[in-house]
């Protein structure tokens, strides 16, 4: 029964996505929304840069926000540019005071026409704000409570066009976030970093599946 009804549905799909509309051209805004897992690697290294500890804490959580962005398309070949901007609460698994917070992003996609569906890859630049959630003893011994770290974003997506010009798609990315000092030891934050001078970089990655709806214009 379970094949049955999996066979049906991809004969249905497949079925709907031949009489969808396969231009793609134009410009376009739209939602999405979806989750987000990845993991942000830390490491404590003393004044002469040796690092003397690595930990690695895994993050999850809701991702989504809206995006906007041009599609031109030469026959089954599709070239576009894209904006968004991003919001959610992915968050470390071991501490929910630390989390991914807004971030804006610009990209370019690259793609085919396959029966009516838009096949792309993506490649583009984000800067998202990362909470720490040290405690303000650390805070005031030099941890960061809050910054910006810029990624670069790779992804691969598919989208096709219903209802005239609605948009409906899904797309995989993975943002590699550059490192970031989030704490520098001092008196006060030496249990914290074991010995005063020594410092923690922070460098996350997030991996984010989104159901995306737009409209084209």
């Amino acid at each position: 029964m379970f094949k049955k009804m999996i066979a049906t549905s991809v004969v249905a799909l497949t079925a709907f996505a031949a009489n969808a509309d396969s231009n793609f051209s134009g410009f376009y805004a739209g939602l999405n929304a979806g989750y987000g897992v990845g993991s942000v690697k830390a490491e404590t290294r003393t004044r002469a840069g040796v690092i003397v500890a690595t930990t690695e804490a895994h993050a999850r959580g809701f991702a989504g926000g809206v995006h906007a962005g041009y599609t031109y398309q030469m026959g089954m070949f599709l070239l576009g540019a894209e904006a968004s901007f991003n919001f959610g609460s992915v968050k470390l698994a071991a501490n929910s005071a630390s989390k991914r917070k807004e971030a804006f992003g610009l990209a370019v996609r690259a793609g085919i026409d396959l029966n009516s569906w838009m096949t792309y890859i993506k490649l583009g630049w984000e800067n998202a704000k990362f909470e720490n959630g040290f405690s303000q003893a650390v805070i005031t011994a030099g941890g960061v409570k809050s910054q910006r770290h810029n990624a670069f974003v790779v992804g691969l997506g598919a989208e096709t066009v219903i209802a005239e010009n609605f948009l409906v798609g899904m797309e995989y990315s993975v943002s590699f976030y550059g490192e970031k000092r989030t704490a520098t030891a001092t008196a006060i934050a030496a249990p914290v970093l074991a010995t005063a001078g020594n410092t923690i970089d922070a460098k996350p990655r997030i991996h984010d599946v989104k159901i995306r709806l737009g409209y084209k214009f």
